[in-house]
């Protein structure tokens, strides 16, 4: 439903007590980039002239830095 409720909320907790709370945010946090970049690239294969910032984009907007 694209909201943060508490089954996410109790999704979360699981994998952190399952994985560790290291390991669980950088999983997370890698899931986010690579629904991010999907979004970026399907905005590409839309509109050819933002093909020009994609690579801005990734190198920007992703990592975690």
């Amino acid at each position: 439903d694209g909201r943060l409720g508490p089954v996410s909320i109790a999704a979360i907790d699981a994998l952190i007590a399952k994985r560790g709370k290291r390991d669980a945010e950088t999983a997370l946090l890698r899931l986010c980039d690579g629904q991010q970049i999907a979004r970026y690239l399907d905005l590409t294969r839309a509109r050819e002239k933002d093909e020009a910032f994609l690579f801005g984009w990734i190198a920007n907007r992703t990592g975690g830095t």
